[in-house]
């Protein structure tokens, strides 16, 4: 059987991702037939090779170089305000790809959408408490931190015109999982692009600014 909460997070992921023109591998479901791990025939997630070495073996290397590299990545706030959407606690160096300067790519969210709520509750928790781990990493400097809920307002109203509904159907998430999954990422997804300012400024330790 597959896991649907893990297999929504990871479609509905790298679905609304790319729509971002973040840098994650096409997405692919694949059918696995009866006796392949299980007794029966499941969906799994799958996607398109990703070229590059693990941020990880770069960090271990020369960690100065890797953490200058990323901090000055162009897309730094932007995905630490995706990650903060989809409430992503595993954005580790493990799940970044790097093949130069300014050129990444993401891979594994099968944490997204606060897997670890949606497995106990049978649903997301909208305000789930988690650590947005390039907030934390990487934007430290208290300048950053301010520059970033600045443009938060800008990403929540992005986000906000990606209509879930349609993610999730461009995903296959009725299909594959069935209703309740569906309105369950659809409600969590919409909810928290509605008050990703009010989120982001928490994770960032912030007041929120005023409208």
């Amino acid at each position: 059987m597959s896991d649907s909460p893990a297999l929504a997070a990871e479609l509905v992921s790298a679905v609304a991702g790319r729509a971002l023109g973040l840098p994650i591998p096409l997405p692919y479901i694949v059918k696995c037939e009866k006796g392949i791990l299980t007794d029966s025939e499941y969906h799994a997630f799958a996607c398109q090779i990703a070229e590059g070495e693990s941020l990880q073996q770069l960090l271990r290397s020369d960690s100065d170089r890797a953490m200058a590299l990323l901090q000055t990545w162009s897309s730094l706030e932007k995905v630490a305000a995706f990650d903060e959407w989809l409430a992503n606690d595993d954005r580790s160096p493990g799940n970044m790809l790097f093949r130069g300067k300014n050129d990444y790519t993401l891979i594994d969210h099968d944490r997204a959408c606060a897997i670890t709520s949606w497995r106990l509750n049978g649903e997301p928790d909208k305000n789930c408490s988690f650590t947005n781990e390039l907030v934390h990493t990487l934007i430290t400097e208290q300048l950053a931190r301010y520059r970033l809920r600045k443009t938060s307002d800008g990403y929540q109203k992005t986000l906000t015109q990606l209509r879930p509904v349609d993610i999730s159907a461009a995903a296959h998430i009725p299909a594959l999982t069935g209703w309740n999954t569906t309105n369950a990422v659809v409600d969590f997804m919409d909810y928290r692009a509605q008050n990703l300012k009010r989120l982001l400024s928490a994770q960032l330790g912030l007041p929120e600014m005023s409208a």
